[in-house]
């Protein structure tokens, strides 16, 4: 811009702001920490020394009338990098600076009385040096950021291997704070199914765990989506997995204390997954136990069953009397109600089932050894 009287008038308020920006720039820092929450984990110090820097290397550039130099797109660079170790997201930072540089804007606007024609071509000048020097802190940032997150997906790995050994080491103990976990705070696991799209289902989990209080992660083991967690309870993991269009598989863990109840929730979880129905596509340890051991142990189980798994796959309809039984508390008739048939044949199909299979299911054993049979087959 060329020197004239209006000229001098604005470079004479941006002068002024320079030598103010001391404190004007605590002004600018509140309402940076006002609008962009990230800003917490920011040294108050650091930021404010920061935010001045800022404002006094736009100002100068703007009484002298020329372009960022090198060195001012380098240190706008070297911040970018500075925030994401600090775990700042490129959107916080690139938001915090246009808040900042809006401020400086209306400081310029509410004391430019005279020169005023000058300010849209100043105004013009501004926006395009924020414009290079957001691609500068974005590209930088990025950087440091993918480097983070490929450190950061390495430590959850080696921190579940190192769990799946059944004892506290002095490593895990160290990983576990270095993911911001209490080793002796309590833990909830859920495993959650990928399906087809275990990438896909990756990143929607990763997503809402950001919406979650305290401190979780989620790493791929195969085709399952292992999320573990430090203050959120069972109720937000459920509603987490329930939100997903459509509902994957999941199970979900009890809440348990220190570095074995990590090991002891995650393998909750993972055995409430294979009790996971269409129905009931979230399954909790806590409701579902039963189910998730006879689902665990069915291998196991298998000579236990004997010829009662065969029944069950030729007999559903005494699958259901046996189940509805049960559910009716023992009365015969209310199964028949729910069944929509008369009690002779509730009555009828529960004898069958004991001559096929051996189990009495009107008694306390061979109902359980009856439901154990069909919920083995039912979850293969």
């Amino acid at each position: 811009m060329a020197r004239t009287n209006g000229r001098d008038a604005i470079v004479a308020v941006l002068e002024a702001l320079l030598t103010e920006m001391p404190v004007l720039s605590r002004g600018v820092v509140r309402e940076i920490r006002a609008q962009v929450h990230e800003y917490d984990r920011v040294p108050l110090g650091d930021h404010a020394d920061h935010v001045e820097e800022q404002q006094r290397v736009l100002l100068r550039a703007m009484i002298e009338g020329r372009q960022l130099g090198e060195d001012d797109l380098r240190r706008a660079a070297a911040l970018g990098r500075l925030r994401a170790a600090q775990g700042v997201s490129v959107e916080g930072v690139i938001s915090a600076y246009h808040v900042g540089n809006r401020e400086l804007w209306r400081l310029i606007d509410e004391r430019a009385v005279k020169g005023r024609e000058y300010l849209p071509e100043l105004a013009a000048w501004m926006w395009e040096a924020i414009h290079i020097t957001s691609t500068e802190i974005a590209a930088a940032h990025s950087s440091v950021a993918r480097a983070r997150h490929t450190q950061s997906l390495t430590m959850r790995h080696r921190f579940v291997e190192l769990l799946g050994r059944d004892e506290d080491s002095a490593e895990l103990v160290e990983i576990a704070g270095d993911l911001g976990f209490d080793p002796g705070g309590t833990f909830l696991a859920a495993c959650v199914s990928a399906g087809e799209r275990p990438d896909g289902a990756a990143q929607a989990i990763h997503e809402e765990l950001e919406y979650l209080d305290g401190v979780s992660f989620a790493v791929q083991q195969g085709a399952v989506l292992l999320v573990l967690a430090q203050g959120p309870d069972e109720a937000a993991l459920n509603e987490l997995a329930g939100g997903l269009d459509p509902v994957p598989p999941t199970g979900i863990g009890l809440r348990r204390d220190g570095l074995a109840g990590a090991r002891e929730s995650i393998r909750d979880a993972a055995e409430a997954l294979l009790a996971s129905t269409p129905a009931t596509p979230v399954a909790r340890f806590a409701e579902q136990w039963w189910r998730a051991c006879v689902a665990a142990q069915a291998e196991r189980l298998a000579p236990v069953f004997g010829q009662a798994r065969q029944v069950v796959l030729d007999n559903p309809h005494l699958v259901e009397a046996v189940q509805a039984f049960a559910d009716s508390g023992f009365a015969v008739a209310t199964a028949a109600k729910t069944l929509h048939v008369h009690a002779n044949s509730v009555a009828y199909r529960l004898d069958r089932w004991h001559q096929l299979t051996g189990w009495n299911p009107r008694t306390f054993t061979g109902l359980a050894h009856s439901l154990a049979a069909c919920t083995s087959v039912q979850i293969e």
